[in-house]
């Protein structure tokens, strides 16, 4: 039936209501300012609407529409104003892209006629369609001009961020496009479009468990293999089936448990050379060409949605067969061909107590590294990671943001644990970790980060959020008193010239109170900088998280 509405703007509320939407995030600017209106005028009378979130910056709130597809697998709008407010989220939506996040960007432009225009800055922000820095990094954008092509625009974008492999994509709508009404149209109660689902060729299946079945060492290295849950079970199944060793290289998620006999580690380096069959699932950079390499002779395979990587600009990994489709599909039909093999048992099983040997010796030498260093000040990382990781509950959440060796100690299940994705972009944990709570209200949500990460996140806007939106989680600050990952990367590059020097452009000048922000949002707040502490105040804040359900930030000083 339909339904005449006041203007666009209007109908456009009434619609995401109608697509499922219940809560929005925005940060709109004078050229949604017909938004507004509409939102407030169908809140006063009772019209169905989402909640409206306002977050005062853009980076954080891309980066909580980013935490809150990873909580709930659906993606989030986000309104932001036209021009500056899709730069401020560039970086966010440049990983929401390279890591097939989806995300619904609803952004303003500036007044098409001079005549409608009533600040200046609507002439200095006019840059055309106000996307070009962004638009290398959506799926899809399109510019509405006509509102009665509203819903097919909405359901568009909509289907085409969730269409694998997922990501970004932005719906311009002009202030006179918003403005325009009244309109009267009959929207549907479902998404114009179904979503298209892909197989993997079953000649490719058939191929790979071929060699899984020839092969004397096969490994499988992944980075995001988790971002399904479901194919954790799978890979577990798989590797219980072949013995085959699985390697989380930089891993981006939890990606297979780290109790796992055949869990090799977070490096394949030691496995590359020994290697006959290597199966690259989900991972963008399987190793580092100038450190290490398969040997001539082993047999390379991709597997995942795109798995060459078609977005990047750069990739020399070769591959001797590639298998697209959903992950957990490919693995799950390739048990399912191996099951009906007839595997060499007595192989298998020398491969499975050769690679276990392996396991435990990797995994020994983490636990003797954090015994190592529980007496030493200024704290270490791992230490301050294994103490942590112990004190979670099982179904805590964990973000983490920076290189601090938790993976290690983490046993958490799929989709609890997250980590910075490859693209590097400072400052997502803690916008992600307040999407992600957001998403799951009764989750325990703990975000790590080095201090660097801390100030790129725009903490005070991310304190204000947590306090005014009641999201509580635990923020951990690594602080190590500058940019540690560039002290490295240095001391890496220009090993003598660095020895014993200072770098003092990686370092902050001032020993800063973190702890002191989150206090000022009625937070808890505390410093750590003794390691007969560490575990006494990290209860302390989780206590305070569980019980007065208000955020905590533990800032714990670590080594440079």
């Amino acid at each position: 039936m339909a339904i005449q509405y006041k203007n666009t703007a209007h109908a456009l509320l009434h619609l995401l209501h109608l697509r499922g939407i219940r809560v929005f995030l925005a940060n709109p600017g004078t050229d949604l300012t017909s938004l507004v209106d509409a939102y407030e005028e169908r809140r006063g009378s009772g019209e169905p609407v989402p909640k409206g979130l306002l977050i005062p910056h853009e980076a954080p709130l891309a980066a909580m529409a980013y935490g809150y597809f990873l909580g709930r697998a659906n993606p989030c709008v986000l309104f932001l104003h036209a021009s500056i407010g899709p730069m401020n989220a560039l970086g966010i939506v440049m990983t929401a892209k390279r890591r097939r996040v989806p995300m619904i960007l609803i952004s303003g432009s500036m007044p098409k006629s001079e005549r409608s225009r009533f600040l200046p800055v609507q002439w200095a922000q006019d840059i055309g369609d106000g996307l070009p820095p962004l638009k290398d990094f959506l799926k899809w954008s399109y510019e509405l001009g006509d509102p009665q092509e509203l819903e097919a625009a909405f359901d568009r974008a909509f289907s085409l961020a969730m269409t694998d492999p997922k990501g970004p994509v932005c719906l311009i709508l002009p202030p006179e496009v918003l403005i325009a009404g009244p309109i009267r149209t009959a929207f549907r109660t479902e998404p114009l479009f179904c979503l298209p689902r892909t197989s993997p060729d079953p000649t490719k299946l058939r191929q790979l468990a071929e060699m899984l079945k020839e092969a004397s060492l096969p490994i499988l290295i992944t980075s995001s293999l988790g971002r399904e849950p479901e194919a954790v079970e799978a890979l577990v199944r798989l590797s219980d089936l072949a013995s085959l060793g699985v390697v989380s290289f930089v891993p981006e998620y939890m990606n297979f448990p780290i109790r796992h006999p055949l869990h090799l580690g977070f490096s394949p380096d030691r496995v590359l050379r020994l290697s006959d069959l290597i199966i690259v699932c989900d991972c963008d950079v399987p190793w580092i060409p100038s450190r290490a390499g398969p040997k001539d002779t082993a047999r390379l395979v991709h597997v995942g949605e795109d798995p060459l990587y078609s977005d990047l600009k750069l990739r020399g990994f070769p591959s001797h067969l590639a298998i697209s489709g959903p992950t957990c599909k490919v693995l799950s039909e390739l048990c399912e061909i191996l099951t009906a093999m007839e595997l060499n048992s007595q192989k298998v099983e020398e491969r499975r107590l050769f690679l276990r040997s392996i396991h435990e010796e990797v995994f020994d030498r983490h636990v003797e590294v954090a015994r190592k260093t529980l007496d030493h000040s200024p704290l270490k990382p791992a230490f301050v990671s294994s103490v942590l990781c112990e004190l979670l509950q099982r179904d805590s959440f964990l973000v983490n943001e920076y290189d601090n060796s938790i993976a290690p100690y983490l046993d958490l299940p799929p989709g609890h644990y997250f980590c910075s994705p490859h693209t590097g972009y400072l400052g997502w944990a803690f916008g992600v970790s307040l999407g992600l709570k957001l998403a799951r209200p009764e989750g325990e949500v703990v975000a790590t980060m080095g201090d660097g990460s801390y100030l790129f996140s725009v903490p005070s806007c991310c304190h204000y959020v947590s306090f005014a939106f009641d999201l509580p989680i635990l923020i951990v600050v690594f602080n190590n008193r500058g940019y540690g990952a560039v002290r490295r990367a240095t001391r890496l590059v220009y090993r003598s010239p660095g020895q014993g020097i200072e770098f003092s452009l990686c370092n902050f000048e001032k020993d800063l109170a973190y702890e002191k922000i989150c206090q000022a949002f009625s937070g808890y707040g505390e410093r750590v900088d003794r390691p007969e502490v560490l575990r006494p105040r990290l209860e302390r804040a989780l206590e305070i998280l569980r019980t007065e359900k208000r955020q905590v930030l533990m800032n714990v000083v670590c080594e440079e």
